[in-house]
C-alpha cells in the first residue's frame, strides 16, 4: 500500500521542480544570449534562437509533469496552482505552501543561472528576466499576458483537469502549447505566464543590475495577469465542458491534478485491474449464490 504524501513532501518537490524550470528553461534565455555578444555582433537573435528557448522550456516543463506529478502534480507555477483552487481541486489552505515553495525554488534557479554564466555575463544580458517590449504599455502588456495564460490554463484544464483526456498525454501536450506561445505570443511582455518564473530573475537581479529590472512591471502586470488569465481559462473550461465546480477527493487526484494525467496508463491499467477484480469477485458470489 502506497504511503500518503506529506505536505513537506508536495513543498520540497515544487521546490526543486521550479528551480529546474528556471535554471534549465530560463536559464536557456541568458546563455544564448552570452553566445550572441561574444560572436562581437556577427550573430542576431532569430526567430530560431527563440525556439530553441521555447522548446527548452516546453520540454522542461513536460519532464516536471512527468516526473513530480505522482508527488505534487507537478504545478511549478502559481497560475497553475490558484487555476486548482479557485476550481476547488486544490483547498486554499495548502495552495499557500505551493506558492511559497514555487516563489523559493525560482529564487534558487536564478542564482543557479547567475552561478553558470558568471557575474560578468549577468550584468550585460541578465538573468531572463520579463521586460516590456519597447513602446508597450501597461495595458498592452496585462492584456498579452492575460490572454496567454486564459490559452494555456484552458488547455490544462482539458487535459490534466479532466479525467476523461487520454491518459499520459498531460505533459506532451502542456508542453507543445508552451512552445507554441512563446514562439507566437512572446513579443509584447517577454510572456511570464508564471509568476515564479518572473519572480526568481528579478530578485536577483536587484543584486546584480537593478538597472535591467523594472519592479513595478514585476507585482503588477506579471502577478496579475497570468493569475486573473489562468483563472478565467480554468473556468470556462469546466463551464463549456460541463464539469461541476466541486471539491476533488484525494483518490482522484494530485494535487488537484487528475492521476490518470500524470501517473498515465500505469493508473488507468491499475484501475482497470481493479475493475476485473471487482468483476470477478461478483461473478463469483453470483455463481456461489446459484450453487447453493
Amino acid at each position: 500500500m502506497q504511503k500518503e504524501i506529506s505536505i513537506w513532501q508536495i513543498f520540497v518537490a515544487e521546490l526543486i521542480g521550479t528551480a529546474i524550470l528556471v535554471l534549465v528553461g530560463i536559464g536557456s534565455i541568458p546563455a544564448t544570449l552570452v553566445l550572441l555578444v561574444s560572436s562581437g555582433g556577427k550573430a542576431a537573435f532569430t526567430i530560431a534562437d527563440r525556439g530553441m528557448i521555447a522548446l527548452t522550456v516546453g520540454f522542461i516543463i513536460a519532464a516536471a509533469i512527468y516526473s513530480l506529478g505522482h508527488i505534487s502534480g507537478g504545478h511549478v507555477n502559481p497560475s497553475v496552482t490558484f487555476a486548482l483552487a479557485v476550481t476547488k481541486r486544490l483547498p486554499w489552505r495548502l495552495a499557500g505552501v505551493y506558492f511559497v515553495a514555487q516563489l523559493i525554488g525560482s529564487v534558487i534557479g536564478a542564482i543557479g543561472i547567475l552561478l553558470f554564466i558568471g557575474l560578468p555575463a549577468a550584468r550585460q544580458v541578465g538573468l531572463g528576466q520579463n521586460v516590456f517590449a519597447p513602446g508597450t504599455s501597461y495595458i498592452q502588456a496585462f492584456f498579452a499576458e492575460v490572454v496567454a495564460a486564459f490559452i494555456l490554463l484552458f488547455i490544462v484544464g482539458g487535459c490534466l483537469f479532466d479525467r476523461r483526456a487520454p491518459a499520459g498525454w498531460g505533459g506532451l501536450v502542456v508542453a507543445v502549447t508552451i512552445f507554441a506561445e512563446i514562439v507566437a505570443l512572446v513579443n509584447p511582455s517577454s510572456l511570464s505566464l508564471n509568476f515564479a518564473r518572473t519572480f526568481g530573475p528579478a530578485i536577483v537581479m536587484l543584486f546584480v543590475n537593478p538597472s535591467l529590472q523594472d519592479l513595478t512591471q514585476v507585482f503588477t502586470v506579471f502577478l496579475f495577469g497570468p493569475l486573473i488569465g489562468a483563472a478565467l481559462g480554468a473556468l470556462t473550461y469546466d463551464f463549456i465542458a460541463g464539469l461541476r465546480v466541486t471539491a476533488a477527493t484525494p483518490e482522484e487526484t494530485v494535487g488537484g491534478i487528475e492521476k490518470t494525467a500524470v501517473e498515465g496508463v500505469a493508473a488507468v491499467l491499475e484501475s482497470s485491474k481493479d475493475a476485473v477484480k471487482t468483476t470477478s469477485a461478483g461473478k463469483e458470489r453470483v455463481a456461489d449464490s446459484r450453487t447453493i
